[in-house]
Parts: structure tokens; C-alpha cells; sequence
């Protein structure tokens, strides 16, 4: 039988001096490789520690690093502008763009463009900076300037979609156009229009926000128009020719003042919601609305006609009126008036602090301060509670409707009813 267990004496010194070998052999590359990777001192660098990525501008700067040289491509077909874009892809300026004998800048032929000035200007074209002639989507416009062109972009009748529009600074002091006039489903951000007939007007379903429109020319015109369901938000105008917002149906404003408009501060059309707004020194109402209108949180002030003025069905809630010149609140049919501060509405002789022209409304918790006269009734089944007036120069209370129903007039605060009127010496 084979013996597993034996082993020839010869055979036993070359197995050792074999693992010996490879043992020595490991040792060694081991040592080499240790050798090669020595990377210097362990003691870091003196300094500031500083990322070794690239910084969050250099990103973005590098979005547009293979960007296409707008002024690489040529006129348009027909030949009214000067470049023509026709395929989907990222553009940019690279220097200050003038007119050349072209009417228009660029036109946009294409979904999907994204349009970065960086920085430079399109200068005195006496059409547009930018022209469309079908229905694109996707299309973005951003940081530049543009000076004297009779429009931004004017897309008549055509409906854009995905529209963005950002970081503008468009001075047309010179020009008759509407700066940025688009049909719907736009949005107008960090925005500047100074000039122009028109600042920004925009259709449905639109986006207006941090934009500021600063003395627009056109007497017909508005400075922001929004339309039906849109938003708009942090946004100013300024000593419009024309009038201030305009805002659509079912559109909200939060957070937006109009100063200085030849007209009305804000026009709202039905179903408009305002809040946290202020509207002063307008030729017109600082706010007028039409019908189921929400105006909350608002300050109306030094306004020459009235403090707000709200057709049917609406709510005034919460806001503060000062010293405008033919009355604070002025209201139609059905509407809640409840819980504002009105003060030194003694300008005109005729004026009231409250104004009730129409029939089914309730008027409440309303603080009235140094008026010519306190509420004036001129409708029928209107109620009026809680309201506490003081300082009024004529009548606290004029009713001229037929059947309203003023609660109790406490004289003083000694009354303990719970929904009486309060004048006060």
C-alpha cells in the first residue's frame, strides 16, 4: 500500500527554499510600491482650506461653455433679422449687438432655445430684439439689456408655452412699443422696464415675479398686465402714464406696490385675490375691482380718487386707508367690508370714510379716524355693527337707503351690547 504520509528526504529542503523565495520576492514589491507612492510631507498647507471642485458659479458658467456664437448665424430668410435660429440648442452674445441695417435682432424659429446674453446689450432696433412666427415651446431669454428697441418681444396673436423670460433690464425711453407683450403661459422674472407704451402684459396662466416697471409712457397703456389665473408677485410700478397692474381673472398679486399711475393703482377683474399690496399717490383709485374680488392686508394711501372702490360680492378685509382724497372704501352690492383702519379722509367736504352705494352689504369691526363723514348709506338691507368712528367732521352716520339697519350707537364706551356702534368724542 502507497504511504500518503511519506515523503523523500531530497524532496524537503527545495519546498522551504522555494516559499522562502516567494516570500522575499513579496517583501520586496511591497517595499517598491511603498517607494513609488510617497506622497511628499503630511503637514498641510498654509492658507485658507478651500474646496478642490469647481465652485457653483464655475458650473454654471459652464452650462453655456459650448454655447453657439449668436452672431455666427446668418439673417433670416426673408431678411428682417439679423440672426435666425431654426434648430433647438443653447445661444449666447458675446459683444453689444447694433441694428446693421435689420429691424429685428433675432429671430427664434425653434423649440428649445435657450438665449443668454451674458451681459451684453441689443441696441436701437426699430422692430424687436426678438421675433417669433409659429407656436414654440420651451424657449428661455435671459441677462442682457436692451435699449431703444421698439419691443422685447411682441408675439401679436401667437401663444407661446414654457416661455421664460429673466433678468432683463429693458430701457425704451425713446420707444412706442410694448416691452414684453406675449399672449399666455409665460414667466417674467427679476425684470426692469423703464419707457414703452406698455411694461409687461402678459395672457393666461402667466408668471410675473420681482419685476419692476418704472415710468411707461402710454397713457392707454399699464405698466404690468397679467391675464386670466395667473400670478403675480414682488413687483413694483412706478409713475405709469397709464395704469399701474392690471390683473385678470381669478389672477393673485401678493406683495406688489404701484406708486405715481395716471390711472388706477390696481384694476381687477372678477374673481381677482390681493394681498400684502400697497397702492399711493395714483391719479385713480389705489385699488378697484369689479365683482367677487378678495382684497386683504392692503394699504391704500394719498390716493386722489378713492381708497378702494369693489363692485359686487367682495371681501375688504384687514386693510389700512390714509388721506385719500374722495374716500376711503366705496362699494356696490353684497359685500363683507370688516375689520379696517381708516384715517384722515377729510380732504373734500363730500368725502366718506365709507361709502355704501348699493344694496345687501355688511360693513363690521372698522376703526374710523378724522373724516369728513364716517359711513354713508345709500342702498337698502345693508348691516352695520362694531364699527367705531371718532373725530368725524359732519355726520357719523348719513342714511339715505330705505331699510339698513345700524345697530345700536353707543356714545362712548359705556354700552355693554355686543354688536353696537361706537362714536366716540
Amino acid at each position: 500500500m502507497y504511504d500518503h504520509n511519506h515523503q523523500h528526504a531530497s524532496d524537503q529542503p527545495d519546498s522551504i527554499d522555494r516559499r522562502a523565495l516567494l516570500g522575499a520576492a513579496g517583501l520586496a514589491g511591497l517595499a517598491a510600491i511603498a517607494g513609488r507612492s510617497s506622497a511628499g510631507p503630511l503637514t498641510p498647507p498654509g492658507g485658507p482650506v478651500t474646496g478642490t471642485g469647481p465652485t457653483l458659479e464655475q458650473i454654471n458658467a459652464g452650462a453655456t461653455k459650448n454655447a453657439i456664437d449668436i452672431e455666427s448665424l446668418p439673417p433670416s430668410f426673408a431678411g428682417g433679422a439679423q440672426h435666425e435660429i431654426i434648430r433647438p440648442g443653447v445661444y449666447e452674445l458675446r459683444r453689444n449687438l447694433l441694428p446693421n441695417g435689420f429691424n429685428t435682432a433675432i429671430s427664434i424659429c425653434s423649440s428649445g432655445v435657450t438665449i443668454n446674453l451674458n451681459g451684453y446689450s441689443i441696441t436701437a432696433f426699430t422692430d424687436r430684439a426678438f421675433s417669433m412666427q409659429i407656436t414654440f415651446r420651451g424657449v428661455v431669454i435671459r441677462n442682457g439689456t436692451i435699449i431703444d428697441c421698439n419691443s422685447v418681444v411682441d408675439g401679436g396673436n401667437i401663444r407661446q408655452q414654457d416661455w421664460a423670460i429673466e433678468d432683463l433690464r429693458i430701457d425704451g425711453r425713446s420707444s412706442n412699443g410694448k416691452a414684453i407683450s406675449l399672449p399666455g403661459g409665460i414667466a417674467v422674472r427679476r425684470c426692469m422696464v423703464c419707457g414703452h407704451s406698455t411694461g409687461i402684459e402678459l395672457g393666461s396662466g402667466s408668471i410675473v415675479e420681482s419685476c419692476t416697471a418704472v415710468e411707461t409712457r402710454g397713457t392707454g397703456g399699464v405698466a404690468i398686465a397679467a391675464g386670466r389665473g395667473s400670478i403675480v408677485q414682488r413687483s413694483v410700478v412706478r409713475e405709469p402714464e397709464g395704469k399701474g397692474f392690471v390683473l385678470g381673472q381669478a389672477t393673485t398679486a401678493t406683495d406688489c406696490v404701484a406708486s405715481g399711475a395716471r390711472f388706477n393703482g390696481f384694476e381687477l377683474d372678477d374673481a381677482a385675490v390681493v394681498t400684502n399690496c400697497v397702492a399711493e399717490n395714483n391719479t385713480g383709485d389705489g385699488f378697484n375691482g369689479i365683482i367677487n374680488n378678495v382684497l386683504r392686508s392692503c394699504i391704500a394711501r394719498s390716493n386722489r380718487s378713492h381708497g378702494i372702490e369693489m363692485g359686487e360680492s367682495s371681501l375688504i378685509e384687514s386693510c389700512a386707508l390714509n388721506a385719500n382724497r374722495f374716500g376711503g372704501i366705496v362699494v356696490g352690492n353684497r359685500n363683507l367690508v370688516r375689520n379696517n383702519m381708516l384715517d384722515f379722509h377729510q380732504d373734500e367736504s363730500s368725502a366718506s370714510a365709507i361709502n355704501v352705494n348699493g344694496s345687501d352689504n355688511r360693513v363690521e369691526d372698522n376703526s374710523i379716524v378724522r373724516a369728513s363723514d364716517g359711513i354713508r348709506n345709500n342702498g337698502d338691507r345693508n348691516l352695520y355693527m362694531r364699527n367705531r368712528l371718532s373725530l368725524i367732521t359732519f355726520a357719523p352716520y348719513q342714511l339715505a337707503g330705505g331699510s339698513s339697519t345700524f345697530s345700536q350707537t353707543g356714545s362712548g364706551a359705556s354700552t355693554s351690547l355686543p354688536h353696537v356702534n361706537f362714536v366716540m368724542a
